[in-house]
């Protein structure tokens, strides 16, 4: 089973005189952070679950796995004795954000290149026609109206230019292309997805009606460290009429 180095709940250790954090599972190398070092270890045959040997990976008697502030020194044979090395401290589990506050180690901030978030009620008047003059104040470039069709699984979408020119360079017109490609793959994946969404972080825009309701959220882009945005200072607006759901 893999687990996530940043929401796994890990049990504390002490190896070679280093301290780390020691789980049963197979860390996923995706979600462990800059700075962090992963490493497995190997069981032997006749008991798979014995922490033996540290290796980079392992597939075969996979006995646990374990993430560090440090890089371990590994022999040419890629494997490294660590037999009657393990010292589990008796404090319980322990995540990743408690062992860095533990060891005064500077916890890896989230690198988010697209950051989603509901709308607030009070900024439903960015998903609905401006009045004239709106859209120059707020630097808008244009709006993105997407429909996941009658059966929710399509995606339409159309482009309304404003009048602002300014902000509408290529690098912009590419990252908006990214952005929706991105968010394809999961919230606008289709019309459930968004509502899966919607009701775990309350994005729900009253007003919509009783067959149809409005869902509403506002999207963060960082490019080239400054932020892009559609309507608004450092942030995109979306919104998808969805079918209203039985609750």
């Amino acid at each position: 089973m893999t687990v996530n180095a940043k929401t796994e709940e890990f049990q504390h250790v002490e190896l070679f005189g280093k301290y780390a954090l020691f789980t049963n599972g197979c860390i996923d190398r995706s979600t462990v952070p800059e700075g962090g070092y992963c490493y497995d270890i190997r069981g032997p045959d006749d008991d798979p679950g014995e922490l033996c040997y540290i290796e980079e990976s392992v597939a075969v008697n996979h006995a646990g796995s374990i993430l560090m502030p440090e890089k371990l020194q590994l022999p040419p044979s890629g494997r490294l004795d660590a037999r009657d090395e393990f010292g589990f401290l008796d404090e319980g589990e322990m995540t990743l954000r408690e062992f860095c506050e533990v060891h005064g180690l500077p916890y890896p901030p989230a690198k988010e290149k697209f950051h989603l978030r509901p709308a607030r009620p009070d900024e439903a008047g960015l998903f609905y026609a401006q009045p004239p003059g709106e859209d120059e104040r707020l630097g808008t470039v244009g709006h993105l109206q997407m429909d996941f069709g009658r059966g929710g699984k399509e995606f339409w979408r159309i482009w309304w230019p404003s009048d602002v020119k300014e902000g509408n360079y290529p690098a912009f017109q590419t990252e908006l292309k990214e952005v929706v490609e991105t968010l394809r793959k999961n919230v606008l994946k289709d019309s459930f997805a968004m509502e899966r969404f919607r009701r775990r972080h309350d994005g729900k825009i009253s007003g919509g009606g009783t067959q149809v309701q409005t869902d509403g959220g506002l999207l963060s882009v960082d490019l080239d460290g400054e932020d892009i945005d559609l309507t608004g200072p450092a942030e995109l607006t979306f919104t998808g009429d969805l079918p209203e759901l039985p609750a």
